[in-house]
């Protein structure tokens, strides 16, 4: 198993950071722009479907990708990670990814780190939330490590592996189910805290 470092010498506003954005809801495209604007990031590119996304991505890479859970099943988010995170799309694959749901489940976070994922959002998320998720992921602490021919972070899915076997939580999407818009947001944070405790135990 090889271990790959990279140190980021990125910081947030600089005038060459970009981010990508796949996310197919008009709405959360419009309120990550405005999000990631405040952050004075100059250069996002949204789309709403994968495959220009990916194409646009390997022609002109960028410094993080926040992809949506909801992609058509034919590019699923799960493929379209490990798919970035493939060994043969180096440097690609050393792109931070940053996942987004409206309702995640325990498996899908555990799902989405395995494949690679730097962090989850439950949507609908604040912007000191994307920001920390931002900057995690951008920290210089991260080593890589092949796993089935996938660069992963190192210590992810060990960590995992333990919280599994201690125990497991509640689903994470009944939380979000059967209440109100602004209750969601509130419901939100709570999701966000039972995420962290998955993938950070």
């Amino acid at each position: 198993m090889s271990t790959a470092n990279r140190k980021s010498t990125l910081s947030i506003g600089r005038s060459e950071f970009e981010v990508i954005v796949l996310d197919p809801s008009k709405f959360f495209q419009s309120l990550t722009r405005m999000m990631l604007a405040q952050m004075d990031v100059s250069r996002i590119r949204i789309y709403d479907e994968a495959v220009p996304a990916l194409h646009d991505l390997i022609l002109e890479p960028c410094d993080v990708v926040i992809v949506d859970a909801d992609l058509p099943q034919r590019f699923s988010c799960m493929k379209l990670i490990a798919g970035l995170k493939h060994a043969s799309l180096a440097p690609l694959c050393y792109i931070p990814v940053i996942v987004t749901s409206v309702a995640p489940t325990e498996s899908f976070v555990t799902q989405a780190a395995r494949n690679g994922a730097h962090a989850v959002l439950a949507k609908p998320f604040s912007p000191l939330s994307l920001r920390q998720r931002i900057e995690w992921a951008l920290s210089d602490h991260h080593s890589y490590v092949m796993d089935q021919e996938r660069y992963i972070i190192e210590g992810v899915t060990r960590a995992i592996d333990a919280r599994t076997k201690r125990a497991s939580l509640p689903a994470l999407a009944s939380l979000m189910n059967n209440v109100t818009e602004g209750e969601r947001w509130n419901e939100a944070s709570v999701v966000q805290s039972m995420i962290d405790k998955i993938l950070f135990p």
